[in-house]
């Protein structure tokens, strides 16, 4: 099998994710919903965007502040404490910085260099998204036209996105999976697309996602893979192996692959 992984800072990232980096504990990062908690102009950390580290420090601080002893509890009692506390990262938050980790990787510079909010025409407005980035960029600013490029099934490669616009039980969930690995079981993968018909390839994808029967604690950021059997297909055609992400990509009124510009 060949593969074709994102950098090793990325993949780091997600790692740290995967497995917030508290000292003796194996715990993911929570989900962590902006429009449901209403919070605005809070620090990144405290609104799903921040870094596995900023995740860590200010639970930290926070235990320290109430008196907690995050060394006594074990990983269930750390997840829930880290959930009712609003700690956690949303699915525009992850891929910032994963995504700003594989630009500094590849030298071209931060993440925020590369995003433009021409919605935006305050200029204080303006002036809190250059100092704020993650904070100031969500779903719909990945899929918008000016930041990220459609590309073809058979074009696609780590760093890409699927971006699931308009699901939900109310059509006003928008949603992100981050494709951080490609696989082909026969032929080397070459970073010029799938080919088509040639062994079986597998896509797998990063995100940070509660569905409904998660309940309160068990959710956040996750790995799952869509194997292609068909790349002149589309998407939905393909075998997903988790059928909760493919319900929501099927239901909603818009999918696209897309790719940041400057990649």
């Amino acid at each position: 099998m060949s593969d074709a992984t994102l950098s090793t800072q990325a993949m780091q990232v997600i790692n740290n994710y995967l497995h917030l980096p508290f000292s003796k504990k194996k715990i993911s990062c929570p989900y962590f919903n902006n429009k449901r908690s209403r919070v605005r102009g809070a620090l990144g950390v405290l609104i799903g965007k921040g870094t596995p580290e900023e995740i860590v420090n200010e639970a930290t601080l926070i235990a320290l502040r109430e008196k907690v002893d995050l060394k006594n509890l074990d990983n269930e009692q750390t997840k829930k404490f880290l959930v009712e506390h609003n700690l956690g990262v949303d699915c525009s938050g992850l891929v910032y910085h994963v995504l700003n980790a594989e630009l500094n990787a590849r030298k071209l510079g931060p993440l925020r260099k590369h995003i433009k909010r021409p919605w935006i025409r305050s200029p204080i407005r303006k002036l809190i998204a250059l100092f704020r980035p993650a904070e100031n960029t969500g779903v719909n600013t990945f899929y918008n036209d000016i930041n990220s490029k459609e590309i073809r099934l058979s074009e696609i490669q780590p760093g890409d996105f699927i971006i699931i616009m308009n699901t939900g039980a109310n059509y006003n969930l928008h949603h992100i999976l981050l494709v951080h690995k490609v696989a082909n079981t026969s032929s080397p993968y070459q970073g010029e697309g799938l080919p088509a018909g040639r062994g079986e390839v597998v896509l797998r994808y990063t995100h940070s996602f509660q569905f409904p029967d998660d309940g309160l604690y068990n959710h956040g950021v996750r790995q799952e893979e869509i194997k292609i059997i068909d790349s002149n297909k589309n998407l939905l055609e393909q075998n997903w192996n988790e059928p909760r992400t493919r319900e929501y990509a099927k239901t909603a009124r818009e999918i696209k692959i897309k790719r940041l510009k400057v990649l």
